[in-house]
């Protein structure tokens, strides 16, 4: 699919008045309460409010040299309050309940302080589980402003070794953009806009005589930026714009979020929306905000400044009509972007619209084939005789010409039911709802818990969705369309001893190393133990590693270390090995 020629056929637009509240950041945050939670410059290799895949980003990802091991220290006088470890995600990850109703997040941490560290590791071997989620009680580790609480790290999803930080409200959960509270962070860099997009808003509207968005050619430097006289661009009926953008701090190349976007049509405001906070539960809608098909298609962020009907993003400050133009006359209208950066750094874009009379009801192109409508405010159910669907009211974002097809094309491929084709991965969802798959043939009893429903890529891989067997069929949730089968997991998790084998002398090792890893359905146990005792066996996914560091406890001599693998299907793997201490 090319730039410029995506015809929106798949989405009902309704037109209403879009409720707004002007905040503008307005609340009093305290800019002097917290100290850096490092001892060096704040240098961001990401800010607040980034598009992140499914998310915005939550805080700020500060700079730790491009290694592990850089002292996290808390920012002010609090409690740990909550602690979670993890492969994935946040890793290992700490939250500071603050006496002025705020928390403090420290996220993809190495290690912990002594005190903070025993306590983990106490409740681990507990519940002998390297993942655990803790809730210490306000008397049970507090901390003072200054305190060395951690070291820096690398673990859970990430990139690169840095230290992620937010600040949240205690009471509401909304993460809160930490720059309100005085971070010292130098920027004197004006943000740089890349791209702005004409859209047709429905099936009426045309840009440039078209039923497809275009692309607007534009140029200039320092912030201002300006498309030439003779490129005025024709629309007729709803339209909507869209621009992609980035800046940076001072010294940087990364490309950071912007704070607030800002579009005037003849002076006056259409559309504000400004990075303050929001709550992790509309988070995802950050797939509504964004033109979803371009970011699949050609991995362009570009930010859509007229609002879908049921996107619950609370950046939204000011709309006019949820920041959809009407044009219905003959006439020209200058467009103003103003981008802003935090600290105030503007840029903008100028251009100019031509409204177009010409009324195009006779020359609607037909509507694509659907199946049905479902509608985004309501519940919604489909249901074939192998196929089941149950959305709750409000996953989806518009209303939706819904369409379902099957293909046997999937089963030479190892599956055992054909290709469910549920709409397509072009359509977000906000959240989950239930899919229910029915395999070619019944299974035997022994095959039903080795079954699970894939979603499949464009290249034919396939990914977990995990399901369970019922009355004939797979149950699952998931978070996404697209195209699914049943599949088997048979296969147990391979295992490959890294630094141990049998008969080792691992007196001068710090660890023992296992590489593990599943074909499919995905690793969900590693017991391990030494001398028929549990040890802990931490967990790096991005690695494929499993790995004990050594403690007193295991003494000088000979010892036998043994490790069970399962996947989410019961699917085991062992390795058993001697070694001498």
């Amino acid at each position: 699919m090319k730039p410029g020629i995506r015809i929106n056929t798949g989405i009902l637009f309704f037109l209403f008045i879009y409720p707004f509240s002007c905040l503008l950041a307005q609340e009093n945050y305290p800019r002097n309460y917290f100290r850096s939670p490092i001892d060096t410059v704040l240098k961001l290799a990401g800010n607040f409010g980034e598009i992140r895949p499914n998310h915005f980003h939550a805080g700020m990802d500060i700079r730790t040299g491009n290694h592990e091991g850089m002292k996290v220290y808390a920012v002010a006088d609090g409690y740990v309050s909550r602690i979670k470890i993890s492969g994935i995600g946040y890793g290992k990850v700490l939250y500071i309940t603050h006496p002025n109703g705020f928390v403090s997040v420290y996220a993809h941490l190495s290690k912990f302080n002594d005190t903070i560290g025993k306590y983990i590791r106490k409740a681990q071997y507990s519940k002998e589980s390297f993942e655990v989620e803790l809730f210490p009680k306000p008397n049970e580790l507090p901390v003072k402003k200054s305190d060395l609480i951690a070291l820096s790290g690398n673990t859970g999803n990430t990139a690169g070794p840095h230290l992620h930080f937010e600040i949240r409200d205690e009471k509401t959960e909304f993460i809160i953009n930490p720059l309100f509270f005085g971070f010292d962070i130098k920027d004197d860099v004006k943000p740089k806009i890349t791209a702005a997009y004409i859209y047709p808003v429905d099936e009426k509207s045309r840009v440039n005589n078209q039923n497809s968005f275009k692309q607007l050619p534009f140029s200039g430097k320092s912030g201002e930026y300006k498309t030439l006289p003779t490129d005025i661009v024709t629309v007729s009926g709803n339209i909507g714009c869209g621009i992609e953008v980035w800046d940076t701090e001072s010294n940087s190349s990364n490309h950071n979020a912007v704070f607030s976007i800002e579009l005037l049509m003849d002076g006056k405001r259409i559309y504000y929306s400004e990075m303050d906070k929001f709550s992790f539960d509309q988070s995802r809608g950050v797939n509504s905000h964004i033109d979803y098909v371009e970011k699949k298609i050609h991995g362009r962020s570009i930010q859509k400044s007229f609002v879908a009907k049921n996107n619950k993003l609370n950046i939204y400050k000011e709309l006019k009509n949820r920041g959809i133009m009407s044009f219905m006359n003959d006439s020209i209208h200058n467009m103003t972007y103003v981008i802003k950066d935090y600290f105030g750094n503007t840029s903008t874009l100028k251009f100019k619209l031509k409204g177009s009379s010409t009324s195009y009801d006779k020359n609607t192109p037909a509507a694509s084939k659907y199946t049905a409508i479902f509608h985004c405010e309501e519940p919604n159910q489909f249901k074939t005789q192998n196929c089941s669907m149950s959305l709750p009211a409000n996953i989806l974002y518009e209303d939706l010409r819904f369409q379902y097809s099957v293909s046997n094309d999937s089963v030479k491929k190892g599956s055992i039911a054909p290709i469910f084709h549920i709409h397509n991965d072009l359509v977000p969802v906000h959240s989950y709802y239930t899919l229910a798959l029915k395999p070619n043939n019944p299974l035997p009893e022994r095959l039903q818990k080795k079954a699970l429903i894939v979603s499949v890529s464009p290249g034919g891989g396939k990914h977990s969705e995990g399901g369970e067997w019922k009355d004939g069929f797979i149950t699952t949730q998931t978070r996404i369309f697209g195209n699914f089968t049943i599949a088997l997991d048979t296969v147990p998790p391979y295992i490959k001893p890294k630094n141990i084998s049998k008969g080792k002398d691992l007196s001068k090792q710090r660890t023992i190393e296992i590489i593990a890893g599943d074909n499919l359905s995905g690793l969900k146990s590693y017991p391990a133990y030494i001398d028929d005792k549990w040890v802990l066996m931490e967990y790096e996914p991005k690695k494929n590693l499993l790995y004990y560091t050594f403690d007193s406890s295991i003494k000088k001599g000979k010892h036998t270390f043994l490790i069970e693998v399962k996947d989410e299907r019961g699917n085991a793997s062992t390795f058993k090995a001697n070694f001498t201490r």
